[in-house]
């Protein structure tokens, strides 16, 4: 049993990895798909503004997740997931976007969950991811009919 709570943040982190290492290998399943990527980066950042960020210095910092494939007639399906923490407040975003020629769009957005303790940011964390991955399929399929 797990009762150290950085222990379970940490963890909740390694889940969300696991989900997006799902996420891409489902991508590289599908016929068309030319390549996958699944990224996944940590910085550290300063809030300059409501949505504007100064990466690299500060004392917030930003993970993010990444499923993203590239199909052979050019068009991009993207699941992604933010978690970034400021001034003592836990923020996570969480959306499926599409970019083809008519450019970026979002296909699915989560609403943005924040969470001031550990226990309620491991809930938040977790429940947007398992939401994409259990989503998948139907997600995919809208992209495929676009």
């Amino acid at each position: 049993m797990i009762d150290c709570a950085e222990v379970k943040v940490l963890r909740s982190l390694a889940e969300v990895s696991e989900v997006f290492l799902r996420l891409a290998a489902r991508l590289r399943s599908l016929a068309d798909v030319r390549s996958v990527s699944h990224p996944c980066w940590m910085r550290t950042e300063e809030r300059i503004g409501e949505d504007q960020f100064r990466v690299g210095t500060g004392q917030g910092f930003r993970f993010e997740w990444y499923a993203e494939g590239e199909f052979v007639d050019g068009r991009v399906i993207s699941f992604g997931q933010e978690l970034f923490w400021h001034a003592g407040e836990w923020t996570i975003d969480a959306s499926v976007r599409v970019n083809d020629a008519e450019g970026e769009r979002v296909l699915l957005e989560l609403p943005r969950r924040h969470a001031a303790e550990a226990d309620d940011l491991i809930v938040e964390l977790l429940g947007q991811a398992s939401f994409l991955l259990d989503q998948q399929e139907a997600l995919i399929r809208l992209f495929s009919q676009r």
